[in-house]
């Protein structure tokens, strides 16, 4: 979003229109292609041991695919307004762009969902690589999310899962990265916080936020603050600037905004679609990693 501001009195350009042509409809014939993400019975065998987990994976998969046509409809339709408003004290102007409607409801239910089946399907891989080396628990298996790699080695000697397994979960390093060590992932240890206290007291919310600007410039009597960049999630606004009343000026921001997470300490600025599609990433490696170790242990016996 653009906002393009001269003097105290001009008020801010309007858009150019598109003009859209109308054209005939494409009256040829459409072929019918198949989603592999709404039907996996497809391409999973049944008889899989990780079949379980290959369709929970797919399920995140097709509400990640919907959560990002609903956020590009949601940015498409043109959500933000620049605003100015004067303080009648101190006759500070403030200039900011405002988001004007709320996101569909729908895509906090694809957020919620996609990181539901996630989890789940790491839980539900892990049991199924004991079962394939013959050596299934008698209880659940969870995935060993941990802190560090010290942590994870306390969280191995008291688990369930098999001890031929273990040197596979240190190669995945469920950990966040950190100092003394070259391995882990931190966003994707965010997917056990994400999931993890919150289902017990709310759903996962998500809603946009405005990033900081790209692009910054101005010309004539420099403005009291400039680039504030500062965001009011109570009134869904950003503040960019502020200047004195009858400063003469020309100003110029682009404002990215990205759909984050909120109560997520360092994901609020996230955009959630980036952060939803490693998840899925690593999740599909990490089931990947776990059925070849498992099928590895299983030959050698």
């Amino acid at each position: 979003m653009w906002v393009r501001l001269r003097d105290s009195n001009q008020t801010r350009r309007s858009p150019r229109r598109r003009v859209r042509h109308k054209t005939k409809p494409d009256t040829r014939r459409v072929v019918d292609t198949y989603d592999r993400f709404t039907d996996c019975s497809k391409v999973i065998d049944p008889n899989d041991p990780f079949e379980s987990a290959l369709e929970l994976l797919s399920w995140a998969k097709a509400d990640a695919d919907k959560l990002d046509k609903l956020i590009d409809a949601y940015f498409a339709g043109k959500p933000d307004q620049p605003f100015t408003r004067t303080n009648p004290r101190t006759r500070i102007k403030t200039y900011g762009a405002k988001l004007v409607r709320p996101l569909p409801s729908e895509t906090r239910r694809h957020v919620s969902d996609c990181v539901s089946h996630l989890r789940h399907s790491l839980d539900q891989a892990l049991y199924a690589a004991a079962k394939v080396i013959g050596k299934e628990p008698d209880g659940d298996l969870y995935f060993p999310w941990a802190e560090s790699p010290a942590d994870l080695e306390g969280r191995l000697r008291h688990s369930r899962m098999p001890a031929e397994l273990h040197d596979t979960i240190r190669k995945i390093a469920p950990y966040p990265a950190g100092d003394g060590y070259t391995v882990g992932d931190t966003m994707f240890r965010e997917l056990a916080r994400i999931a993890g206290p919150n289902k017990h007291r709310f759903a996962i919310k998500v809603s946009p936020v405005a990033n900081m600007a790209t692009e910054v410039s101005y010309q004539g009597v420099q403005p009291v603050y400039l680039g504030l960049d500062k965001w009011d999630p109570s009134r869904n606004e950003v503040i960019l600037l502020q200047r004195y009343e009858g400063s003469s000026f020309d100003f110029k921001v682009r404002v990215h905004f990205v759909v984050g997470f909120e109560h997520i300490r360092g994901l609020r600025t996230s955009g959630v679609r980036e952060t939803i599609k490693h998840f899925v990433d690593r999740t599909e490696n990490v089931i990947g990693e776990l059925r070849e170790a498992s099928a590895s242990i299983a030959q050698a016996r």
